[in-house]
């Protein structure tokens, strides 16, 4: 027993030692899931009859509400939520994270995927190495969502906040605010009252710009 202890002891602080040099170290992800561990949005997108978003029969509002209760996202106090629940206190941020094409046949969501988990052993704490994917759906002249596929960069710059207006009509606009997934009429009344001041602004210093050029 004396001779184990002997060994075990030196073993066990050398093993500590190796721990404080090096502080953390990474365990590879497979890529599959988000950060909070929940599937990736894709999961949910396919032409099984177990999935929320059938492909060839879904309409887009639907897949709207589907995904963005299934894609997370962190909101201000660093928690992973999904965007529904980000939306409800920071509708730009549910917003920031959807794009759709000037044509209107492509939406896209972006979204982070944990690539590895980062442990600290000595501090009891592990927390998760992330990069971001976008879920690009292709929709048709119905609306209805047609083809998906994944990419790192988005499609196109981030989506003004007055197009999604031209988007998606007054009825639709309400049965997405209905479902938790969509900013309010008054947001979107008060974002182009501030851009409409800001142009007026801007405006006003080009022309006083132009006043005093010799």
């Amino acid at each position: 027993m004396k001779s184990a202890a002997a060994i075990a002891i030196p073993m066990v602080l050398i093993l500590v030692g190796v721990l404080v040099l090096i502080g953390c170290f990474p365990i590879p992800a497979t890529r599959q899931l988000q950060p909070n561990l929940t599937p990736r949005p894709e999961f949910y997108v396919g032409v099984d009859h177990d999935k929320p978003v059938q492909l060839g029969r879904t309409h887009m509002d639907d897949a709207f509400i589907i995904l963005s209760k299934k894609v997370q996202a962190q909101n201000l106090d660093h928690n992973w939520v999904d965007l529904s629940q980000l939306g409800r206190l920071f509708p730009m941020g549910l917003l920031s994270h959807w794009g759709v094409s000037d044509d209107g046949r492509q939406f896209w969501v972006r979204y982070d995927i944990r690539t590895s988990t980062q442990v600290w052993p000595l501090c009891f704490q592990a927390l998760p190495e992330t990069t971001s994917q976008n879920l690009i759906l292709d929709v048709n002249s119905d609306g209805i969502v047609t083809g998906m596929h994944t990419a790192d960069i988005p499609p196109a710059r981030q989506t003004p906040i007055k197009r999604w207006r031209e988007v998606f009509d007054e009825a639709t606009r309400r049965k997405l605010h209905d479902a938790g997934v969509f900013p309010s009429e008054k947001f979107f009344d008060d974002a182009e009252t501030r851009w409409a001041e800001i142009e007026r602004m801007r405006q006003k210093r080009l022309a006083a710009t132009q006043e005093f050029k010799p």
